[in-house]
């Protein structure tokens, strides 16, 4: 008996053996595509025809592109044409790409935000604008550049746009132009042998030219799985070394802002960091053809709304070094007024909030779908979704409001509250450190406000335990089936 136990031993743990160098090494057969090598192709403007009717300008920067076309005569009459003259009418159409991944796996798909936006003369009846795409070419094209019709192009990957373009064009009151925006995907190749070649193609087309960037990806037959995950891990570090380091900065007065609008009321907020494309909308604009692009030195002002895309976002700072991390596919509105300078609405998405200590009893409020969440200097996150608001706190402590029934609760550091659409309160506990990296917020900026490692809450077993567990289990049943059978036969 004792050399039959000895057997199921032996067996149970070799079999156990052999299975994870299956999962350990399987990922290495894997192939993949590392990018190697960025090409440009600028237009030429030495080359391009004048013309006394238009003109034209291309300006191009990696990943955005510009193209302005102005009429130069007053023309002839033209099917829409609805003022006297046409002199001086332009359009400046501007469209951007994100920049594709640093590798692929073959087989898996590319997805590129992609938008296209324009500014026009106030009346405006030419036809002026220009259009964005992407393309994927043949494995080892000679001449990535060269069209011959076998190149893969992206597509709108929610269909609501059915061409391989994206493009601006006139509105119906010949009054401006119109531009879109979205997530255009298409699936990389699968390559045969190491060091084949393909690329990704993108660019911008206006006045029968064609400013392009090509992104070469060189083929690797194995170890593709490896290489996705630490393109993950860098792509997670860049992402809070670029948080960390705005928060930092946030002391630095920016010397270079644009200019005041007398029109509106400085907020005092300004851009720590932006990464992606980021839109601003102003209090008095409703229109989707009203967004303007936020940049690092743009002026924000109270009633604002600010929209991130995919793979986008922004990080803003307050006077009083308060520090707001915008995540991706996240829209807020800040209050209309100075008097309401402690509010902001969550419209949908994920923000955390780094709030410095209020003097004065002073408390800043978020208002979410169905809650508001006041705190009193503390480092919270804030999740809008379809169904439900939901409050996490890190540190200090803060109390939440469903806007429905009024039900209010008070949170400690790392507990969540979610109000569902009726206005439904649940706590729960949460995991600090988990949800701070889910939410790229740095530990440092928790330690410095005064979060400490015995706050962490139990964290998830090792890996290693479940199988641990098995053993123990298998080697109990044994020992029962061993006595018992002894049992059996006495």
């Amino acid at each position: 008996m004792k050399k039959n136990l000895l057997s199921a031993i032996i067996s149970f743990v070799l079999l156990f053996c052999c299975i994870l160098p299956v999962n350990t090494f399987a990922n290495e057969e894997t192939g993949y595509w590392e990018r190697t090598n960025i090409l440009d192709r600028e237009v030429d403007t030495s080359s391009v025809e004048k013309s006394d009717f238009y003109s034209e300008r291309w300006v191009y920067g990696r990943g955005t592109y510009t193209y302005r076309c102005e009429v130069t005569y007053d023309g002839i009459w033209y099917s829409g044409k609805d003022h006297d003259s046409c002199m001086g009418e332009y359009v400046e159409s501007t469209g951007r790409v994100a920049t594709p991944q640093k590798c692929y796996l073959g087989g898996e798909q590319v997805v590129l935000y992609t938008s296209i936006s324009a500014k026009s003369s106030g009346k405006i009846c030419f036809n002026l604008g220009a259009s964005i795409g992407s393309q994927i070419t043949p494995v080892n094209k000679d001449d990535p550049f060269a069209s011959y019709g076998t190149d893969t192009s992206f597509y709108d990957i929610t269909e609501e746009y059915t061409k391989s373009y994206l493009y601006t064009y006139k509105n119906d009151t010949n009054t401006g132009y119109k531009g879109m925006s979205a997530r255009m995907g298409a699936t990389m190749p699968h390559g045969s042998s190491e060091g084949d070649k393909v690329y990704i193609i993108t660019g911008l087309g206006g006045g029968n030219q064609n400013m392009q960037t090509a992104y070469e990806y060189t083929w690797h037959t194995t170890g593709g799985e490896n290489a996705i995950r630490m393109r993950d891990e860098e792509n997670a570090r860049i992402e809070e070394e670029r948080i960390l380091e705005a928060w930092k900065n946030r002391e630095k007065e920016k010397t270079e802002l644009h200019e005041l609008d007398p029109n509106y009321v400085d907020s005092t907020y300004t851009v720590g960091d932006i990464w992606g494309e980021v839109w601003i909308r102003r209090k008095d604009k409703q229109y989707d053809d009203e967004w303007e692009y936020l940049h690092p030195n743009s002026r924000i002002y109270y009633g604002d709304t600010i929209k991130t895309h995919p793979d986008s976002g922004v990080v803003l700072s307050f006077t009083d070094m308060s520090t707001f991390l915008i995540k991706e596919n996240t829209m807020i509105m800040l209050p209309d007024e100075p008097e309401a300078a402690s509010a902001m609405k969550i419209l949908a998405g994920n923000v955390w909030v780094n709030i410095q200590k209020m003097i004065h009893g002073g408390e800043f409020n978020v208002e979410l779908q169905d809650a508001v969440a006041g705190a009193r200097g503390t480092t919270f996150a804030v999740e809008q979704k379809d169904d439900s608001s939901i409050v996490y706190l890190f540190t200090s402590s803060m109390d939440v409001t469903s806007k429905t029934t009024g039900e209010k609760v008070i949170l400690k550091p790392g507990e969540a509250a979610e109000v569902d659409n009726e206005g439904n309160i649940t706590v729960k506990t949460f995991d600090i450190p988990t949800v701070a990296k889910q939410m790229v917020l740095p530990m440092e900026i928790l330690e410095e406000d005064g979060y400490s490692q015995s706050q962490k809450a139990v964290s998830s077993n090792p890996s290693w335990i479940l199988p641990v567990i098995i053993l123990i289990g298998v080697l109990v049943i044994i020992a029962v089936v061993i006595i018992l059978t002894r049992k059996k036969r006495k």
